[in-house]
């Protein structure tokens, strides 16, 4: 047990401390735990405002970078859909109770997001619309096996974008 405490501890040192069962999970560990993300639309464009080399996929999110040509992006208008949804499912249940995201361009814009876990609406994330870096919104949920970041109050015309997405678990050791 030490050597997985241990290997977790490596990939992200900042959220292991001392004996702490707490683990931040990184987009290697988010691998290592069996997650996809999946959305109910995106951008495919590669070029200019869009996301090199694949479009702005919902994979994208889960690849360990807050950059620009690393996000997932979508605008209801040009996507056909009423509201944009980023999913992820987990391969097993999950205790999580934290979501940290970055937005695009989140020290100039803010959003709000819905975030729904297993199905049932859990919170209502305010993004702060000053800073790049990942914010930090805590859930009440227990064993989710999936968890649903969706638009809340975005006008027609106005993309939601995410560079980054991760979750924080009871981890016992």
């Amino acid at each position: 047990m030490n050597y997985l405490k241990t290997r977790y501890c490596l990939l992200d040192p900042w959220f292991c401390r001392g004996l702490l069962s707490f683990v931040h999970l990184s987009a290697a560990l988010e691998a290592a735990t069996g997650v996809t993300a999946t959305a109910n639309g995106w951008d495919l464009r590669r070029y200019g405002f869009g996301c090199f080399p694949d479009g702005c996929v919902p994979a994208n999110v889960l690849n360990a970078s807050i950059d620009d040509d690393s996000r997932w992006s979508c605008l209801p208008s040009r996507q056909e859909v009423e509201v944009c949804e980023l999913i992820f499912d987990f391969d097993e249940p999950q205790n999580i109770f934290e979501i940290r995201m970055a937005m695009w361009k989140g020290n100039r814009r803010d959003r709000t997001i819905d975030i729904w876990v297993d199905g049932v609406w859990s919170t209502r994330a305010e993004t702060s619309g000053v800073t790049l870096e990942y914010e930090v919104y805590e859930l009440s949920a227990t064993q989710a096996s999936s968890v649903v970041l969706q638009q809340a109050r975005l006008e027609d015309e106005v993309w939601l974008s995410i560079t980054g997405a991760s979750r924080r678990f009871v981890f016992l050791i």
